[in-house]
């Protein structure tokens, strides 16, 4: 495990330069948001996914398509991330919720953490999510196109990095509540829809200051 973080470590340094030389194709923001620091807490996020991978958490919306809103649970009341106006959810006292549209929509919710100058949004390439590992950490937050347009990716599922061994790594995701190989989504998807997410890429969300608790 010593080994793999040091291995991760250089390889979230490689994406940092990576970051600092792509352009990404993004919603663009809609506001000036003024963003919290905070620190991401790893293994809590990945308790907190574990907790609530089957059994919803009531004070949140359950939703059919329930993956975005799961990670940002995760974020949240796992790791520690602080809600602010646009990025929200709290249940009203005489029931029923309120939600943005970033903290249950898998591309606002990219959109939000694309302004934050406390993440970096890394490309995964169309080679990259033929193979076992992606590099990431726990916790992270991977976006998924579709593959159904052509001319511009669909975002259109989030997972969250859970765990990694000799397989490969492996993300946790609701509405089909499940701990998967990170890139089945590939798989899952004809070679038309494969053809354009290789095209677009996925991204993935890495919050700078984090630890292991």
């Amino acid at each position: 495990m010593i080994l793999r973080r040091a291995a991760r470590g250089a390889s979230i340094f490689l994406s940092l330069l990576l970051a600092m030389v792509v352009t990404f194709t993004v919603e663009p923001q809609k506001n000036a948001y003024a963003f919290n620091s905070f620190t991401f807490h790893r293994t809590s996020a990945i308790n907190y996914a574990n907790a609530y991978e089957f059994n919803r958490n009531s004070s949140y919306p359950n939703f059919s398509d329930n993956c975005t809103n799961y990670a940002s649970q995760v974020w949240h009341e796992g790791a520690g991330v602080p809600k602010d106006n646009n990025w929200d959810e709290f249940k009203y006292a005489s029931g029923g919720y309120y939600y943005t549209h970033s903290w249950s929509v898998a591309s606002s919710f990219l959109s939000f953490w694309s302004g934050d100058p406390y993440v970096v949004i890394r490309t995964i390439s169309g080679s990259q999510m033929q193979q076992p590992y992606n590099g990431l950490d726990l916790g992270d937050a991977i976006v998924y196109d579709s593959g159904n347009n052509s001319s511009s990716a669909d975002w259109h599922h989030t997972g969250v990095e859970h765990h990694w061994n000799s397989s490969g790594d492996f993300e946790i995701q609701n509405t089909t509540d499940e701990v998967v190989a990170w890139n089945r989504w590939y798989y899952t998807h004809n070679a038309t829809q494969q053809a354009n997410m290789r095209a677009h890429g996925w991204r993935a969300i890495h919050p700078l200051s984090s630890d292991y608790n």
